[in-house]
């Protein structure tokens, strides 16, 4: 398995470590987030240093590239139906 090293404040880590479940791992943690169950973004407040105001906007543009990456699965799929169709002509 390949690792990678990352560096952050002594802060962040504590900061992130409060988000860990009990026995999970950091590479763990960061799938759990990075993979969409519910996070609250104001849970990283302190972790990134955003005001109130830049995790409203942070919020509004993800919910954006959300929007964007489910059209493009809808579309995809409307896609793959057809072809379906298609083949089962």
């Amino acid at each position: 398995m390949v690792v990678k090293t990352i560096t952050v404040t002594e802060e962040a880590y504590e900061k992130i470590k409060g988000l860990k479940r009990e026995k999970e791992s950091f590479s763990q943690l960061f799938i759990r987030i990075v993979n969409g169950q519910k996070v609250n973004i104001r849970d990283f407040l302190g972790v990134v240093n955003l005001s109130e105001k830049e995790a409203k906007e942070w919020e509004k543009e993800m919910k954006k590239t959300r929007d964007a990456i489910r059209e493009t699965s809808r579309r995809r799929m409307n896609n793959i139906e057809k072809r379906v169709r298609e083949i089962e002509k």
